[in-house]
């Protein structure tokens, strides 16, 4: 397991057409800091965030990730049509827990069991009701500190 605790700043070459990964890693964010960084930064946005009991991380994917990240949400969503499961693709929607302090956005999120709790084009998910099945593409970094989280 790969715990960043004093690092501020990292830049990771991922080897696609020479693009840096940036990440962020900030110790010691107050759960106010981090959900009024979350209201600031806007739904619209590049940029994932975590949050893990004091830790904020930033992270702003390459092309590749998304690149890979859009094709296995494509292999999903093909495979529970196939199924005739219904599915519900929520995206990098942010998750979170204030009493564990822990927050995620994965790279994109399913609900498949559950799918049919949430209704409606942007359904309102409830907070005590995690997606069935969460995609995490690492190129570069390592997903330990989200497992953690999840």
């Amino acid at each position: 397991m790969v715990t960043v605790s004093t690092q501020v700043s990292e830049l990771d070459l991922d080897n696609f057409e020479g693009q840096l990964m940036q990440l962020v890693v900030l110790p010691n964010i107050s759960w106010q800091t981090y959900r009024a960084m979350l209201t600031d930064m806007g739904d619209h946005r590049a940029t994932r965030v975590s949050y893990n009991q004091g830790t904020l991380t930033l992270k702003k994917p390459s092309k590749l990730h998304e690149i890979i990240n859009r094709l296995l949400a494509r292999i999903v969503t093909t495979l529970t049509e196939e199924l005739g499961l219904d599915v519900v693709n929520v995206g990098s929607t942010t998750l979170e827990r204030e009493d564990l302090a822990k927050g995620a956005e994965p790279d994109t999120g399913f609900y498949i069991q559950n799918a049919s709790a949430l209704e409606g084009l942007d359904p309102e998910i409830p907070d005590d009701l995690p997606p069935d099945l969460v995609i995490e593409v690492d190129i570069t970094s390592p997903s330990t500190q989200r497992l953690e989280i999840y």
